[in-house]
């Protein structure tokens, strides 16, 4: 007997923003290969050809459009993610917190560390407050760059915006400072 995993189960309940595979509708895995097959330059443009009616079906669905995101950022393909989420905004798709963060994750993973901080700094521009998850990619795209004042930095303005550092953050800003050979600040 198979038991049905998590992620089917909250399929069967109706659960906002995942919705069970239909004829028409592609899952966000499917859509971020899709997306990454692109023969040309990614572009605002191509990625609307290529979403088609999935923008517009799944315009309320943030957490499909976050799925598609991770899915990007698995793929190590940053440069489609930020684009996708122009594309999302200019549909009227609101953007939320895990869809920045799953970017500037996504630039921290492919060692763009000064895209991933130039969008986690963006985030209050876009009406977006990061969270602990947001300061722990920044602080880890800090310290791929090199940038221990910046993972500092980042850890001190947690505290001040009353947001509990994790074993992440204190590990991200401590291998900042090791790695710029500052581990007396640690």
């Amino acid at each position: 007997m198979q038991i049905p995993s998590r992620r089917h189960a909250s399929l069967r309940r109706g659960r906002p923003g995942l919705t069970a595979k239909t004829s028409n509708c592609l899952q966000p895995n499917e859509i971020a290969a899709k997306l990454c097959s692109l023969t040309t330059e990614p572009s605002s443009q191509s990625i609307q050809a290529q979403l088609g009616k999935t923008l517009h079906q799944q315009q309320r669905a943030p957490q499909w459009w976050t799925a598609v995101l991770v899915h990007l950022r698995k793929l190590d393909r940053p440069d489609i993610s930020i684009i996708l989420i122009e594309v999302m905004a200019s549909a009227r798709i609101p953007i939320n917190v895990s869809h920045l963060t799953s970017v500037v994750s996504a630039f921290e993973k492919a060692g763009q560390w000064q895209e991933a901080l130039s969008l986690f700094f963006q985030m209050p521009m876009r009406w977006v407050s990061p969270n602990v998850l947001s300061f722990n990619a920044a602080m880890s795209a800090s310290e791929k760059g090199g940038q221990w004042q910046r993972a500092l930095s980042l850890l001190s303005d947690m505290s001040e915006r009353k947001i509990c550092p994790t074993v992440i953050s204190w590990t991200a800003a401590m291998s900042a400072c090791e790695k710029g050979c500052q581990w007396q600040r640690v």
